[in-house]
């Protein structure tokens, strides 16, 4: 294992084998055997050998942006803020891969240990959860699916350091990962409004890997991150303050707690397209419920197709279904008093790409010819509700549209890259509440939209 590494590190180096010989006070041949798999350093050479490894390489990789050049092997890294940072990771790397060919060349029965290692200090866990993660994509088939559990959604802002530094260097290897993020709502609480971005926390796993949420309703005491038949993590703090990480590996251990944790009681929070698709065709009177119940606000921040018509379907650049139980939502939101927002964003970002999106159907393009035609549709619900409330939101938000009633907040999210769609829903009061005060927190400014601004903003675009 340490071989492959090394060989990597030099190929990403773009150095030369003998090179990197003469760094570590070693003969060509001696680093070949090693390099190949020969042989391995002395067990008492070990620190000095990883420290001298780790200081040669990052002395040739480590630039802006550096982790993005070790694709090939960390697809789960951060961005180092220095080289010697570039260095520990490094360090902690070679000798993690050491480690594993010590223990399979002393035929350790790694799978089913009784005893696991332990991690101290927030820059230990994270590396050495990037290089546990990563060794375990880099080296399964492609077509291999990587599902994770974790108690981090909602996590303390004391792991900050860790969780919010993780990032893929290869979109392509996180195809197959998805992650099942369990929420215990009871946490919210205690937390302040600006503690917690439920928003951008969503929005930015979604980027790079499948996500769902189910909520749990057992308390968990220690964080943890579960690779199903992989491996597992827990967190503690002690009383000090320092952070400890536990690893598990032991093969049946796993199995059980991935039982009880499915076998626990949890609720699904988070549907793909086509779950939705199916739960409308076994509830046909669903929308009728939730429309029913209120429709509070509507915040938009992507762009949504609220004014398709069956001849924007039809178009050949259109090769999309409308879901007919959406396009019945949708001119409900249109028709309704309840509070309505969209971004400048939103509304830029139609007329320059004339993409819009109508949840389970898809994209649907509208040529720059008959955009400001597409956009005038809008002109009758500005005049006929004037007690509705139009506003437009000036500042960025993380792209989503969010629906409030009276029963239910959903959260909808697009994956423009990968054509996927995610509903996330909730169906309690505490959920409404949070969400919507983090809005109301992070808004900036807000404009109230009526005819005349709505009228000037079409004309300008037609300059």
């Amino acid at each position: 294992m340490v071989g492959r590494l090394l060989n990597e590190l030099v190929t990403i180096a773009k150095t030369s084998k003998t090179d990197f010989a003469l760094h570590m006070n070693m003969t060509p041949s001696g680093l070949s055997k090693i390099l190949t798999g020969k042989r391995l350093p002395m067990l008492k050479e070990k620190w000095e050998f990883c420290n001298q490894a780790a200081n040669y390489f990052s002395q040739h990789i480590y630039a802006r942006n550096c982790y993005l050049k070790l694709q090939s092997v960390f697809p789960i890294v951060y961005d180092f803020d220095s080289r010697h940072e570039l260095e520990q990771f490094l360090c902690t790397a070679i000798e993690y891969a050491l480690n594993c060919d010590f223990a399979a060349d002393n035929k350790a029965p790694s799978n089913y240990y009784d005893k696991g290692p332990y991690y101290m200090g927030d820059k230990m866990i994270l590396n050495i959860l990037c290089i546990l993660i990563s060794d375990e994509m880099v080296n399964k088939p492609d077509n291999e699916k990587f599902i994770f559990y974790s108690s981090f959604f909602n996590y303390d802002m004391y792991y900050d350091e860790i969780f919010k530094r993780i990032q893929s260097s290869c979109p392509e290897k996180m195809r197959n990962v998805v992650i099942n993020y369990l929420v215990d709502l009871s946490q919210f609480d205690t937390l302040a409004v600006h503690q917690f971005d439920i928003l951008s926390n969503i929005t930015r796993i979604q980027e790079y890997a499948q996500m769902n949420l189910w909520e749990i309703k057992k308390q968990i005491d220690n964080p943890f991150i579960l690779l199903k038949g992989k491996f597992l993590v827990y967190f503690t703090t002690q009383i000090d303050g320092t952070m400890f990480m536990q690893l598990i590996n032991h093969k049946s251990y796993l199995t059980i707690f991935h039982n009880t944790l499915l076998n626990g009681n949890i609720n699904k929070l988070s549907y793909t397209s086509e779950e939705a698709i199916k739960y409308l065709e076994q509830h046909p009177t669903f929308v009728d419920e939730l429309t029913d119940s209120g429709i509070n606000a509507i915040y938009n921040f992507l762009c949504m197709g609220y004014l398709i018509r069956d001849d924007d379907i039809n178009r050949k650049e259109n090769k999309v279904t409308l879901n007919k139980q959406m396009q019945k939502l949708f001119k409900r939101f249109l028709s309704d008093n309840s509070d309505f927002y969209v971004s400048t964003y939103a509304m830029t970002e139609f007329y320059t790409q004339g993409k819009t999106i109508v949840p389970l159907s898809g994209e649907i393009r509208i040529p720059l010819e008959s955009r400001i035609t597409f956009l005038k549709r809008f002109n009758k619900y500005i005049t006929s509700n004037s007690h509705k409330k139009l506003k437009i939101i000036t500042n960025d938000f993380p792209p989503v549209t969010i629906l409030f009633t009276g029963s239910y907040t959903i959260i909808y999210t697009y994956n423009s890259t990968d054509k996927l769609e995610k509903l996330h829903v909730f169906t309690t009061r505490k959920m409404y509440d949070i969400i919507y005060n983090q809005i109301q927190y992070k808004i900036k400014n807000m404009i109230d939209l009526n005819y005349e601004l709505w009228d000037t903003y079409i004309n300008d675009l037609t300059k």
